[in-house]
């Protein structure tokens, strides 16, 4: 929204669309801020209540609707300072010990090795559909739900990129690497095709690795797995042909097939990137991303999500915003907060 749009006071927001294909909105609530300003209505506008709100019909608040305000005015002036999860959570040696982390990876002389093993074993929990609820991110919770499939009120198991990353992410915490989420919410050159994948720090090789437990695959260039800077440079400096992909023994398990990953791989789907700030979902529940499903960079909305963006033009619309991958390509042992 050009800047100077909005005015002090009250705003009249009419949200229509063009394409007729669009049967419903999701609103957001801000849940126990209720001054009774926010009504829906049962009956297609004949009566109106307050009362229980929200596609469960549970909460009672105030309907919200942002927007993206076009102003560099938004930038934050604050450092970005990363909470990842601490290794030594209780809950981690639990975890270790009811889906046999150990024997998954016995025999492995590497963190990649090991998140190679991970991967594929989270890749074959359950199998890809698509949805926008996200579950809690705890991995007992999410292999409960996705196993007896429920959760959400949903009858069907719901599990998609963002489920199989922060499986990936919390078997690796459990086994002693730190692994973090990574969104790629892109449009690429064919549609929007946005996608969410693990990176997983392998002290062997001494960097961050892209492993996508959603397909089981990773990327190479020769013969060194890539990280998803590594893959964006290659995409941007047209050498992205040059570059493989490593089919794990779980490949295949994803009904969407290998075209729908190489299309968002060779046409677009790296040109930027989003690393939430603070990953430390045991320590600190709160700090768990909405579920949003989004497939482009502006249908994201969380201020602690961290861009990069070599054009600079997200710094309309996100706070920390950088063309800086070093920000982003830390040794984390000396990140770690909580």
């Amino acid at each position: 929204m050009p800047e100077g749009t909005a005015i002090n006071g009250q705003n009249e927001v009419i949200v229509q669309s063009a394409n007729y294909s669009y049967s419903h909105w999701i609103v957001g609530i801000d849940n126990g801020n209720f001054s009774g300003a926010s009504f829906k209505s049962y009956d297609q506008g004949a009566t109106w209540s307050s009362e229980r709100m929200g596609y469960d019909y549970s909460l009672r608040g105030e309907y919200v609707i942002r927007w993206f305000v076009e102003s560099n005015e938004i930038q934050s002036d604050e450092p970005v300072r990363w909470a990842l999860q601490s290794l030594d959570h209780p809950d981690l040696k639990v975890f270790k010990v009811m889906e046999n982390l150990d024997g998954i990876t016995k025999g492995t002389d590497s963190d990649f090795e090991k998140a190679q093993r991970l991967c594929s074993w989270a890749a074959k929990q359950w199998v890809h559909t698509g949805g926008l609820i996200y579950p809690p991110f705890h991995l007992p919770t999410i292999l409960d739900w996705k196993r007896k499939g429920r959760g959400h009120g949903f009858s069907d198991i719901r599990g998609f990129c963002v489920h199989f990353a922060n499986l990936l992410m919390q078997a690796c915490w459990a086994s002693g690497m730190y692994a973090r989420g990574v969104a790629l919410p892109s449009y690429t050159d064919t549609g929007p095709e946005g996608h969410f994948v693990s990176e997983v720090y392998c002290r062997d090789l001494g960097k961050w690795v892209m492993f996508d437990p959603d397909f089981d695959t990773q990327v190479f260039d020769g013969g060194q797995p890539l990280n998803v800077g590594e893959i964006h440079r290659c995409w941007k400096n047209g050498t992205i042909d040059r570059l493989t992909m490593h089919q794990g023994p779980s490949f295949g398990t994803n009904p969407l097939g290998l075209d729908v990953l190489i299309n968002h791989f060779k046409k677009g789907g790296y040109r930027h990137f989003a690393i939430y700030r603070m990953q430390d979902y045991l320590s600190r529940p709160d700090h768990q991303m909405v579920n949003h499903g989004a497939i482009d960079a502006l249908a994201y909305h969380e201020p602690d999500m961290v861009w990069y963006d070599d054009t600079l033009e997200l710094r309309k619309h996100f706070p920390h915003v950088s063309d800086d991958l070093e920000l982003f390509y830390f040794d984390p042992t000396g990140e770690v907060r909580r």
